[in-house]
């Protein structure tokens, strides 16, 4: 329960800070807001949660919104005042590039005559083709020349998921290529993980250990147990404020599947050198031997565990075992007890390795693994690589599709059961669809008199379908 405390209130901190609301937005209007349930449109409105109400395209509200900030009204907006079409907007990129490709052409032709002749030079420096950009803009020039000159770099390195051999042999295979990289100048490693093989995490932790250049962690989501082990020797560890992480300890699991195939009279019979030559056995049942075997193994890793929390976090023995015994802790928390440094996610993690690590302090980042180009993941597909199958497809995707973004419906607003609003009071039960009483919603919520309400979900396919509907008939799967 303290671990959801400690959420809710960095989501309401969040919210509160975010949208500029004012003081009243407190802890007890967010637990009001908790205990009613699903808000419509117009009440998400007046409490600050939302700014506009649209109809199923906004677009037109927005550009509306534009104008109105053009002529000194105070709106945000999208920055435009016109729509283009994809078609056309394409063409017109397709156009610039094309004439960008024939200025650069013009200037390697005025380039290589100019460095033939003297009088050339002069010639050109008359009507304002001075070298060395010529007809190319100076600063459009200087940003070329930038971009060509061999830069700094910074690798992001992702651990996504539940940490097993394979993923330790991907992640220390690219440390190598990292550390051969002499332009990558520093790590940013990307956490996301509940954890998983101590084995895996001690792996991965031996090739960022002999990895001779700084390494920031940034979690995400988790970064637990084996997460954790793998970033306690980073150089600077960055969490979001609802992060989970910590999960300092070891656990192990034993399947006994003896009473199962007992039952199915089936017997199983051995033959071993030792009492451990089959321990993992799902036949064999746990001995006592056995079980004194594993505890002792468990207790040795959970120590070196502890050992390298504390060298890397600087924590004495004591310190560590208070916040270890595999207790999970909030990105606050972990902050509050030196498991992480700084409250921050991706952004400010990389924003944190230019300045500290680069030269320049703008580096290029590169995300790793790589995504193979589209060549690359058709030799994939071709050769048989069935580990690399899934990110082939996913290249490929990538290359021939654009993101879709679709507009939701103000579903809030419609006429419907979802837009309704329901207050007892004197008179009985009022029901009022979309634009639901918004003063007496918020004098109840401000009176804690708001009954929790029954919440109403729907699948992801449903939500999709609703939103290229754009009406209020939900299907039966929305009542879950």
């Amino acid at each position: 329960m303290a671990i959801l405390n400690s959420l809710n209130g960095s989501i309401c901190q969040s919210i509160a800070r975010s949208r500029s609301l004012p003081a009243s937005f407190d802890w007890g209007l967010w637990k009001a807001l908790h205990d009613y349930g699903i808000l419509t449109g117009p009440n998400a409105r007046e409490v600050g949660l939302v700014d506009f109400l649209p109809p199923v395209d906004p677009l037109p509200s927005l550009l509306s919104a534009n104008e109105a900030e053009s002529d000194g009204a105070d709106s945000d907006g999208l920055g435009g005042l016109k729509t283009i079409s994809l078609r056309d907007f394409s063409a017109r990129v397709a156009r610039n590039k094309k004439s960008e490709s024939r200025q650069w052409k013009i200037h390697t032709r005025l380039q290589n005559v100019a460095e033939r002749s003297s009088a050339t030079r002069q010639l050109l420096s008359l009507f304002r083709y001075d070298a060395p950009h010529y007809n190319i803009d100076e600063e459009e020039y200087q940003q070329s020349n930038r971009k060509s000159e061999r830069r700094d770099k910074i690798a992001v390195v992702h651990v996504t998921g539940g940490i097993e051999s394979l993923m330790a042999k991907k992640i220390a295979k690219m440390m190598g290529k990292i550390k051969k990289d002499e332009d990558i100048k520093a790590v940013v490693l990307r956490v996301d993980s509940p954890g998983g093989s101590a084995l895996a995490s001690d792996l991965i932790f031996e090739a960022l250990r002999d990895l001779p250049k700084p390494i920031v962690c940034s979690m995400s989501n988790f970064a637990a147990s084996g997460g954790y082990y793998v970033s306690a020797h980073c150089d600077r560890i960055f969490a979001l404020p609802t992060t989970l992480t910590g999960s300092i300890g070891v656990f192990a699991v034993k399947f006994d599947a003896t009473r199962l195939a007992s039952s199915y009279g089936v017997n199983v019979e051995r033959i071993g050198s030792s009492p451990f030559a089959d321990f993992a056995s799902p036949f064999q049942p746990l001995s006592p031997k056995v079980k004194e075997a594993l505890r002792r193994n468990m207790d040795s890793t959970y120590e070196i565990f502890k050992d390298i929390v504390s060298s890397g976090r600087k924590l004495t023995a004591e310190q560590v075992e208070c916040i270890a015994q595999g207790r999970v802790w909030t990105g606050v928390e972990a902050k509050e007890r030196g498991l992480v440094d700084e409250i921050g996610g991706l952004s400010r993690a990389i924003s944190y390795t230019q300045s500290q690590f680069t030269s320049t302090g703008d580096a290029e980042v590169e995300f790793w693994p790589k995504s193979p180009t589209f060549s690359e993941a058709l030799s994939i597909l071709w050769g048989g690589d069935v580990d690399g199958t899934a990110r082939a497809l996913s290249s490929i995707w990538a290359v021939i599709s654009n993101d879709a973004l679709l507009w939701a419906p103000n579903i809030g607003a419609a006429e419907g059961v979802a837009g309704h609003l329901l207050l007892d009071n004197d008179q009985g039960p009022i029901t009022s669809p979309g634009t639901a009483l918004p003063s007496q919603f918020l004098q109840a919520l401000s009176a804690n008199a708001l009954p929790p309400e029954a919440m109403l979900t729907m699948t992801e396919a449903d939500a999709i379908r609703c939103s290229f509907q754009g009406s209020d008939v939900f299907p039966p799967s929305f009542w879950i």
